[in-house]
């Protein structure tokens, strides 16, 4: 007879900081884009201080996420925090990378062909900030949904 135990999955350290990544992803990028997209429909263009300090925040925020969620992560996968990657983790991450490279380009391409159809300056920032923030979420989320995916055979 099985038992409730055997259903359980394990995840391991590197999913676990995928999904700390995404959360922390989702909420520095969420204040960054909520607060230049009202900050940019207020003004003409938007004054570089506030663009500083709102990276300067965001940079901030993802950080304390990713530290906080790494001690977490690490605690209660004590024996994966140091391991090295193995096969699986090394075709999860050559994958997740190629999909997130495919993102992160269609955006700046995007954003490069919005300077022809007179995007303000702070707008062309904007797109480039959405292209790196998209890029690492796909990353993650590509992570995620490899890690979950048994068994993985690339």
């Amino acid at each position: 007879m099985m038992q409730v135990e055997d259903n359980r999955r394990v995840v391991n350290f590197r999913e676990k900081m995928a999904w700390v990544m995404v959360a922390g992803l989702l909420t520095a990028s969420g204040f960054y884009f909520y607060t230049m997209f009202n900050v940019s429909a207020a003004t003409e263009q938007v004054p570089k201080p506030a663009v500083i300090a709102l990276t300067v925040i965001f940079v901030v925020i993802l950080t304390i996420i990713a530290i906080v969620g790494a001690i977490v992560a690490a605690l209660s996968n004590l024996s994966e925090a140091n391991d090295l990657l193995d096969e699986r983790d090394k075709l999860i991450s050559l994958h997740s990378t190629r999909w997130a490279s495919v993102v992160t380009s269609i955006i700046l391409i995007i954003t490069m062909l919005a300077y022809f159809f007179d995007a303000r300056s702070s707008d062309m920032l904007l797109g480039v900030m959405a292209a790196l923030i998209m890029g690492h979420l796909v990353d993650y989320t590509a992570q995620i949904y490899l890690y979950r995916r048994k068994p993985y055979s690339g």
